[in-house]
């Protein structure tokens, strides 16, 4: 939804800020100075990169294409693809696994790793206009594998059941009436601040943004809330149970219009990349379904026994009480939607202070950083929000086009909900 600017000087935690605001630094850019409207730029340093050549490239590449040709039927079969992509890490680096591998165990200052030199294939298609591509050219879907591929040292990748159709790859493209939208499809709008599903206790752990296609005015912003400045009394507000949010208006269930499994694994055919298979939906209670097809070798059935029991835990319903801040004060972690969080009393003045407090440190401790193809932005979506600034959409086929996977960090999390990749 479309948010009207605040009155000059002012940020809040619930209304996109200025322009002029949001634009804070991209990476290769000066910091520049502040003032009292306009928060300080940061810049990422050398920790947060890890440069893949042109030599690991052409090989991480050539191992796609090979996994592509070789299992053409994985698209259909979220486990598959999942399987198919942590295949690739024959493909990667050494120096890559070990940037991974200290991401992963200690973080940084900003929550946020850039993977930089994963170009795409060449034949690359024109951006499609829906976030539910029904068919991808060979180009995609290496790139697809490729992140899948990355991103698996970040966890299991999963996605949600009720989230374009539970593809468990998904696309950020401008859609054509969706630019005010605060989604994936939105363009013309400030995407405001938030952690992915920040609804739901089982959100991602790890996201990761893989560009295939860029845009030079459209900034990622990223904000961890252990930089951001907080006073006592603001953290101890922030840590209590005093706020609701509602459910993200990107899921389809909070719009009544969940899609069955067979309606969604028919779609686009033998074309359709990552639709929900038949085994992997995990119904309201944990319930799953029939047995998987086949996998990337053999038949599957390692996707989890067909219990009822130990599935995760269930949307947070619409006003519960939960904390914005939870864990260690040396590294917290953060619950926070500027669209869909609130206090949970309307009359809390206190709660709704310390919300806008935290959404004016987020902002001033930002990092913008303008994806280019080539680009893998990694955030901790446990200790990062992040945000997306506005842009002009073309409709052309040229428009900025991004590859999205959110992955479980704990093996023992994703077997307690039955290891499925796509959970409801």
């Amino acid at each position: 939804m479309p948010h009207a600017p605040p009155a000059p000087g002012a940020t809040t935690a619930f209304a996109a800020p200025h322009a002029a605001s949001a634009e804070v630094a991209a990476t290769t850019e000066v910091a520049a100075s502040a003032d009292v409207a306009h928060p300080p730029r940061h810049t990422l340093g050398p920790e947060s990169f890890a440069v893949v050549d042109g030599q690991d490239n052409a090989r991480i590449t050539r191992l796609a294409g090979a996994l592509h040709d070789a299992h053409p039927d994985v698209w259909h079969s979220p486990a598959a693809l999942a399987e198919a992509g942590a295949a690739m890490a024959a493909a990667l680096p050494a120096h890559l696994l070990r940037a991974a591998h200290r991401h992963r165990g200690l973080g940084n200052r900003h929550q946020a790793l850039v993977v930089r030199g994963l170009t795409p294939a060449p034949g690359l298609q024109p951006t499609p206009a829906t976030l539910t591509p029904p068919a991808l050219g060979r180009a995609a879907r290496q790139g697809m594998l490729t992140l899948l591929g990355v991103m698996a040292l970040f966890g299991e990748p999963f996605a949600f059941a009720a989230l374009y159709e539970g593809r468990l790859v998904q696309h950020v493209v401008p859609v054509p009436g969706q630019e005010e939208a605060q989604t994936s499809g939105g363009s013309r709008a400030f995407l405001d601040w938030h952690v992915e599903d920040a609804f739901r206790p089982d959100r991602c752990d790890y996201l990761g943004l893989l560009c295939l296609r860029g845009d030079p005015s459209a900034r990622t912003l990223f904000s961890a809330v252990g930089a951001a400045r907080l006073d006592a009394r603001t953290e101890r507000t922030l840590r209590e149970p005093r706020f609701t949010v509602g459910p993200d208006l990107a899921h389809a269930h909070a719009r009544g219009a969940v899609q069955s499994v067979e309606s969604v694994a028919g779609v686009g055919g033998a074309s359709a990349v990552g639709p929900v298979g038949a085994a992997e939906q995990v119904g309201p209670g944990g319930a799953a379904g029939p047995a998987d097809a086949t996998a990337l070798t053999g038949p599957a059935g390692a996707a989890g026994p067909a219990s009822t029991a130990g599935h995760g835990p269930a949307p947070v319903p619409d006003g519960a009480a939960v904390s914005v801040l939870s864990g260690s004060p040396s590294d917290p972690e953060l619950r926070y939607d500027a669209v869909y969080l609130r206090p949970l009393d309307p009359a809390d003045q206190e709660a709704a202070t310390a919300l806008r407090r935290l959404g004016t440190a987020l902002e001033r401790s930002a990092v913008g950083h303008v994806l280019i193809p080539g680009d893998l932005l990694v955030l901790d979506n446990r200790r990062a929000a992040h945000a997306r600034t506005l842009f002009a959409a073309r409709g052309d086929g040229t428009d900025r086009w991004l590859l999205r996977v959110m992955t479980c960090a704990s093996p023992r999390a994703h077997r307690r909900r039955g290891a499925r990749h796509v959970i409801a």
